[in-house]
């Protein structure tokens, strides 16, 4: 990837030489990482809240899941794992890139 930045009149170049597989076996490491807390997020929140309604679970859900993924968890995802959690159920992180 090249890259190539406007300084104070002059132009200054740079060039970027990334190892692909190295880049993408960094990602992927990321990815499992997140989807191991996504895992033990949803497993913390079935102990506290198996069993009450999922209106209830959906902001606390929402909110938990901002928290450590800095992202918006939206429906329908929003609630089939706030079911999963009313109803006991295991929820299966499987990140693929």
């Amino acid at each position: 990837m090249a890259q190539s930045t406007e300084v104070e009149g002059e132009h200054v170049g740079a060039k970027f030489e990334f190892d692909e597989r190295a880049l993408n076996r960094l990602v992927e490491s990321k990815l499992k990482e997140m989807s191991r807390e996504f895992e033990r997020l949803v497993e913390r929140l079935t102990r506290q809240l198996r069993g009450r309604p999922v209106d209830e679970i959906k902001p606390v859900l929402k909110r938990e899941w901002k928290r450590i993924a800095d992202g918006d968890l939206k429906d329908p995802q929003l609630t089939t794992i706030a079911t999963a959690i009313s109803e006991g159920t295991k929820v299966d992180f499987n990140v693929k890139m």
